[in-house]
Order: C-alpha cells, then structure tokens, then sequence
C-alpha cells in the first residue's frame, strides 16, 4: 500500500505554511469549491504578462505550490484537488507569470476533461490556447504540458486511439 493518509497531512502542513487552507472534509471542499468557481466565473481567464523578477518569492512559491497540491490530490481526492486547482488557477492569473499561468491553464484543462461534455467542449477550447501559450513561450515542459491537455480532453471524450496519439505525439 502507500501513505496517502501520511502524504495528504504533510501535503496540507505545506499549504498551511503557505498560507493556504485545504479543504479537511468532503463538505467543506464542495463549499470550498463551489465559492472558487463563482470567483473564477467572475473573474475571468484574462491576465496580465509580468516578469517573474518582479513578483514576490511568497506569491510564486504559493503558486507552486497549489499547482504540486493540485496534481497530487487528483490521484486520490478529485474533489479536494478540483477545489486547490481552481484556487490555483485564482491565484496564478493575477501574477501574470506566464509559465505559472499556463501550467495552471492546462491543469485546469485537466480537471474540466472529466466533468461531462459541456465542461470538455471548455476544456478543448482552453487546450488551444494553453497550446498556443506554450508554443509562444518556446517552453519544452509546457509545450509538453499542453500536448498533455490534448491527450485528457481527447481520452476523456472516449476517442482512446486519438488519445493514444496525443500521448505518443
């Protein structure tokens, strides 16, 4: 077996120390993810490109660390995870850093592959610009990251062979 148990509760002291609550239980992560994405409807996807040099240590590291919260918990607790990907995403936009904000993207893209077909026509269409994102920033981990995204939302949509090429591409 593994140490979920152990992995999540040092996972959650991080975020603590990072000045990010986790959700403890399953009510309050919908509660807590319900209130993100009312915030993120309202708020948008826009942002605004910012050199990483001019961003706070703090801010960045925080954005960091959501994203490993995020990815983590999606192997074990989609809900807690869907709740610190879209915090994650709330607090990467308004950095502006744009690797940070892409990565974020394509999490995010992640996440909205397995919510039905309306959620995965967003994410297909949010996958195009985390793609063209990337490619602009010349990034190989995000341009990774993107093909990433096209493998999700093609896999979850049930076309496993396009999905196989999106992974092998």
């Amino acid at each position: 077996g593994g140490y979920i148990v152990e992995g999540a509760a040092h996972l959650n002291r991080v975020m603590t120390a990072l000045g990010v609550k986790v959700a403890g239980s399953r009510g309050r992560a919908i509660r807590t993810l319900v209130w993100a994405r009312a915030r993120l409807r309202l708020r948008g996807l826009a942002f605004t490109p910012r050199p990483e040099a001019s961003l706070a240590a703090r801010d960045l590291e925080r954005v960091d660390g959501l994203f490993a919260a995020a990815t983590t918990f999606a192997m074990f607790d989609n809900l807690r995870g869907a709740a610190v990907q879209t915090e994650h995403l709330l607090r990467a936009l308004p950095l502006g850093e744009e690797r940070r904000v892409c990565r974020a993207l394509a999490t995010e893209v992640a996440y909205l592959s397995v919510q039905g077909p309306a959620a995965a026509r967003r994410a297909r269409r949010l996958a195009e610009k985390v793609f063209a994102l990337a490619d602009r920033l010349g990034d190989p981990y995000l341009a990774y990251g993107a093909q990433m995204c096209a493998g999700f939302t093609t896999f979850f949509a049930g076309n496993f062979r396009g999905a196989i090429q999106a992974f092998t591409e």
